[in-house]
C-alpha cells in the first residue's frame, strides 16, 4: 500500500518536472506508475493532491513540537528550534522537493494555488504561537511572527535545494533565522 502510494508520487512529480504539470493526466501517471487508473484514484483525489502529499502533516508535526518546547524559549528560537527539529524529514524527501518546485514553476495555475497554501501555512503557524500564549485567536504579533518565521524557513530551504547535496537542512535553517534575528533587532541601521 505504501510502496504504491510512492510509486504514484514518485511518478506524479518525475512527470510533472519533465512534460509541466498542467499536460499531465492522472493516467499518465498511472501509467508510469504501473497501476491502473482506478488504483490511482484510491489512493489520491487528484494530481494536484500527488504533488502536495505530506504537507499537512508537516504543519501538525510542526505544532506538536512547538507547542512541546519549554515557554522560557522566546518565540523566533522556538520556531527556528522546530523547524531544525523536522529538517530531518524535510532533507529525506530532497530529490521530490526539487521536482515539486519545478512542478510549480511550469504552471501558472500552480503558481497561484501556491499563494493559497502559503496563506495557510501561516494560519497554521500563527495558530500554533497564538496557542504557545493560551489565546483563542492569533492577534498581529501572532501573525507577523508566523509570516517572518515563514519566509524565513523559504529562505533556507531555497538555499538548501540550490546547494549541492545533501548539505545540513538544519545548520541552514539556524543560519537563515540568526540572520532573520540580527536584521531584525539592529537599532534602524541599513542592512549589511
Amino acid at each position: 500500500m505504501r510502496e504504491t502510494r510512492a510509486a504514484l508520487r514518485l511518478a506524479g512529480l518525475e512527470l510533472f518536472a519533465t512534460e509541466g504539470f498542467d499536460a499531465v493526466t492522472a493516467e499518465e501517471i498511472a501509467e508510469k506508475a504501473g497501476v491502473s487508473r482506478r488504483t490511482f484514484f484510491r489512493y489520491f483525489r487528484s494530481k494536484e493532491e500527488v504533488l502536495y502529499f505530506g504537507e499537512h502533516r508537516f504543519f501538525t508535526q510542526f505544532s506538536t513540537i512547538f507547542l512541546g518546547l519549554p515557554s522560557s524559549v522566546p518565540d523566533v528560537d522556538a520556531v527556528c528550534a522546530t523547524f531544525a527539529a523536522l529538517s530531518a524529514h524535510t532533507a529525506r524527501g530532497r530529490d521530490a522537493l526539487v521536482l515539486a518546485r519545478r512542478a510549480v514553476d511550469s504552471s501558472a495555475v500552480l503558481r497561484g494555488r501556491e499563494q493559497d497554501r502559503v496563506r495557510g501555512d501561516l494560519e497554521m503557524v500563527g495558530r500554533a504561537i497564538a496557542d504557545r500564549h493560551r489565546l483563542a485567536e492569533p492577534d498581529e504579533r501572532c501573525r507577523l511572527l508566523a509570516a517572518l518565521s515563514m519566509t524565513t524557513y523559504r529562505f533556507a530551504l531555497q538555499r538548501w535545494l540550490s546547494a549541492p547535496p545533501p548539505g545540513d537542512f538544519a545548520q541552514v535553517i539556524v543560519e537563515e533565522f540568526s540572520l532573520m534575528s540580527e536584521i531584525t533587532h539592529r537599532d534602524g541601521s541599513r542592512p549589511g
